[in-house]
């Protein structure tokens, strides 16, 4: 276990952090407008990805993890997911009335993405291959056109994407040993009727992160827009790494031991995040947003709250899929997204601040925990939970001694957490050696 997550965190954690850096770099030099275009098409672009996968991928990778007859199960989930985005494309006629909305012709495209077999199968670090490539390619391209020409930046962006995914697509079919070939077929589309439940659950989920940003522009200004767009990114790149560490261990998490073991490593995660804003808020935010953004720390400090609830019972939502309680699982999501959909509108009108937003997404993520534990109906789950997490909270002694002591600078950020890893990785030697043996 412990290769398989330092090789997925080190491709993982390498095009992430690039991601972080290029729009750091680029939203020193592009003007708000283009900045807010980029945000909209990064937004739009997750929800064709959600509208695309809905309930239909999980429940695919569900079938594919327990059925020895996977192919059939993926080349229909493919075929559905084909027709479905054929019919998405049109919507890229209302190009006219914004030039972002023509990300949708590229729909088919995203639909022949069937990365998600290889995590059901058990390959996460051919999936993490896939990712870090997905991810390197278009932000590199994007850090080269804003320096050599600005103003195509948006443009570049969305055509690697086209490349990348044609690229990749072809190279998860070789891992995969299966027919490229996949046909459009009506009858399929059920296999999304089926599971609609999920499909709601995926599309709340994206209203708990950069789905935001749709509604943002008419509500909140413009400069506040920028500053959402690069919290909201930061803070869905944070719950991709933890879900792509839950998805290399599917098979595993039909233990509650997994869930607990798996949940711990996210909250350590989370709890790096929160101390880091907490503790060297400046330091933090210069290194992964830029010096313009340093008084917003309070919009910051809200994002790290929520990363921490949602990493607190993150396995009760592989076990409510593993469990099929796709309706329980499907109510809760539900709640959270309009609970922060409704917050993000109504405290606009007095606040239309960037803290308001990451405020909403606490109010989402704690919804979201309180309904997960209660479908999840374990007496047992809250306590050990809290448990690791008061425990290990001690150990932040040693960021904060630094913090007192000498200054908020990038130097002590480093050389503090750092130490505080060590301490962790000591203290937890046990759990990790016994997870060598996966």
């Amino acid at each position: 276990m412990i290769k398989r997550i330092a090789f997925i965190a080190v491709l993982s954690g390498t095009g992430q952090l690039l991601s972080i850096f290029v729009l750091k770099y680029i939203s020193q030099r592009l003007p708000v407008h283009t900045m807010n275009s980029l945000a909209q098409l990064d937004a739009l672009f997750q929800l064709l990805l959600n509208l695309i996968a809905l309930g239909l991928q999980s429940s695919a990778m569900r079938n594919i993890t327990l059925s020895r007859e996977w192919k059939v199960e993926y080349l229909q989930t493919q075929s559905a997911r084909l027709t479905l985005a054929l019919l998405l494309s049109m919507i890229g006629l209302f190009s006219f009335i914004d030039w972002e909305y023509c990300l949708f012709f590229i729909a088919p495209i995203l639909a022949l993405n069937g990365d998600y077999a290889l995590y059901a199968l058990g390959k996460p670090v051919k999936g993490a291959f896939i990712g870090f490539i997905r991810i390197v390619v278009p932000y590199s391209l994007l850090l080269i056109t804003t320096y050599l020409k600005p103003e195509a930046a948006n443009a570049v962006f969305l055509g690697s994407w086209v490349i990348i995914y044609l690229i990749t697509n072809i190279l998860i079919n070789s891992y995969l040993k299966v027919d490229i070939k996949v046909r459009p077929e009506w009858k399929h589309l059920q296999l999304y009727l089926k599971s609609l439940p999920l499909g709601a659950v995926s599309l709340s989920f994206y209203f708990l992160g950069l789905g935001l940003l749709l509604i943002v522009p008419y509500f909140y200004p413009p400069v506040t827009g920028t500053i959402a767009f690069m919290g909201l990114k930061f803070y869905v790149i944070f719950k991709g790494v933890l879900r792509i560490i839950h998805q290399a261990f599917l098979k595993e998490m039909t233990s509650t031991i997994w869930c607990l073991k798996v949940d711990e490593l996210s909250m350590l995660i989370g709890m790096v995040l929160l101390g880091s804003v907490l503790i060297y808020p400046e330091s933090f935010i210069t290194l992964f947003f830029g010096k313009q953004f340093i008084p917003e720390r309070s919009f910051f400090t809200y994002l790290g709250i929520a990363a921490l609830l949602y990493s607190f019972v993150l396995s009760t939502t592989t076990r409510a899929l593993l469990e099929k309680k796709d309706l329980p699982y499907t109510v809760i999501t539900l709640i959270a997204a309009v609970m922060a959909l409704a917050c993000t509108i109504v405290i606009s009108f007095w606040s239309p601040r960037a803290d308001s937003i990451a405020i909403s997404i606490c109010v989402g993520e704690l919804a979201l925990v309180a309904g997960l534990i209660y479908i999840a109906a374990d007496s047992g789950l809250l306590k050990p939970r809290l448990r690791f997490l008061l425990f290990n909270s001690v150990l932040f002694a040693i960021p904060l001694g630094f913090r007192c002591i000498l200054a908020d600078n990038l130097l002590w950020y480093i050389t503090s957490f750092g130490l505080l890893a060590l301490a962790l990785a000591f203290l937890h030697r046990n759990t990790f050696k016994l997870f060598t043996e996966q």
